[in-house]
């Protein structure tokens, strides 16, 4: 009976631990929000640095929050920290591969002939389509500047 109540001692500690960890990564996150206002776009690179601080953040706590309590010695310690660990340390990976596909499949490089596409190209004859401006009609000055000066007692 006694070894129940360690092993539901261990359970609610683990849980109350992760509890402590969003607790901490959700106030810096809101807080980080605050400052920084990133673009929630995943076109944006300061939506991938929120995300992926948020997870440093969740990382770092989780490894200060285990701490080196564990009767099991340092192979418990790192077990529970890579417990913790696995869906953030994966979410940041996803996001760096989300953002390195984005980023190389967006690129000029890549995308040269649907921007060669954006102008639509006539053949014309420059003589013919341009005519030459005699000099003598070209004004000097726009009609309300002109109106002003005339205007004008001097």
């Amino acid at each position: 009976m006694n070894s129940g109540k360690n092993s539901d001692l261990g359970s609610m500690g683990r849980f109350t631990k992760i509890l402590i960890n969003l607790a901490v990564t959700l106030a810096v996150g809101f807080l980080l929000f605050y400052v920084t206002l990133p673009a929630i776009n995943l076109h944006s690179a300061d939506f991938y640095t929120f995300a992926g601080t948020l997870c440093a953040v969740y990382i770092v706590c989780a490894i200060i929050t285990s701490g080196f309590r564990n009767p099991g010695g340092i192979s418990a310690y790192f077990g529970f920290v890579k417990s913790q660990c696995k869906i953030p340390a994966a979410v940041i990976i996803l996001l760096v591969a989300v953002f390195a596909v984005g980023s190389l499949s967006s690129a000029v490089f890549f995308r040269a002939g649907a921007y060669s596409r954006l102008i639509t190209l006539k053949q014309g004859n420059f003589t013919q389509d341009v005519k030459e401006a005699s000099f003598d009609k070209i004004p000097m000055l726009d009609k309300d500047s002109a109106e002003k000066l005339g205007d004008r007692k001097l």
